[in-house]
């Protein structure tokens, strides 16, 4: 994500499930990621507020600026696409 990158299966959600997964005494499958995408993309919906103050502090820094509303809607979609490569016959990891 801070080199750019689009949202994509890989290293960061492979790391990211995992964490939830242990924190629940759960495995990571692709049903748990499917229960996870589930909760974390009901707490994607930001105040559009926020979302326009970190898009003015990007602004005002050229771009260099991490916030977590826009790491979370990352690892949303990166796991989303995660779960749809599954479905694909692709491995999780």
């Amino acid at each position: 994500m801070t080199q750019g990158l689009a949202p994509r299966a890989g290293d960061a959600v492979n790391a990211f499930v995992p964490a939830h997964a242990r924190a629940r005494r759960e495995t990571d499958t692709l049903a748990f990621r499917k229960y996870l995408h589930g909760l974390v993309s009901k707490s994607s919906g930001f105040d559009p507020r926020l979302e326009r103050y970190w898009a003015l502090i990007g602004r005002a820094t050229g771009g260099r600026v991490l916030n977590m509303t826009v790491a979370h809607q990352w690892l949303t979609d990166g796991l989303s696409i995660s779960i749809a490569d599954a479905a694909r016959g692709k491995s999780l990891r």
